[in-house]
């Protein structure tokens, strides 16, 4: 859909290229985002991401900057935000987390069992009677 080479799962059609044109990689709009497993509307923290506590998930994530903006208003981006709220509102492929998670994964150390304290039977001599 969005120009480059076929990404599993998606839509492909056959198109033809002038030799040194063809795609060398996959498009830019297919991204694998690590996302919290404790929130998955949230991108995962670098802690998360660091005790391995995300998922990795697959996403459409169109993206475009308005070059003839002269007041930093992206018109380029809300034009494509209401085509994907009007074609594709639930569908949450369309629909990449873009809030990352504040949550920090703390190490718990593992209790090491107590050991148990069995009395040791003494010896004691028995009286001569």
């Amino acid at each position: 859909m969005g120009g480059g080479l076929p990404v599993d799962g998606q839509p492909t059609r056959s198109e033809y290229f002038i030799k040194g044109t063809e795609p060398q990689g996959s498009s830019p709009i297919y991204k694998t985002i690590k996302v919290s497993k404790a929130d998955g509307n949230k991108i995962a923290s670098q802690s998360e991401i660091d005790k391995n506590e995300y998922d990795a998930r697959k996403f459409i994530v169109f993206h475009e900057d308005d070059p003839t903006s002269t007041d930093t208003k992206n018109r380029w981006q809300e034009g494509i935000d209401q085509w994907i709220a009007d074609n594709h509102k639930d569908d949450s492929l369309y629909r990449p987390p873009t809030e990352t998670s504040t949550r920090v994964v703390i190490d718990t150390p593992t209790p090491s069992p107590i050991p148990t304290v069995f009395p040791t039977p003494t010896m004691t001599p028995t009286p001569e009677i």
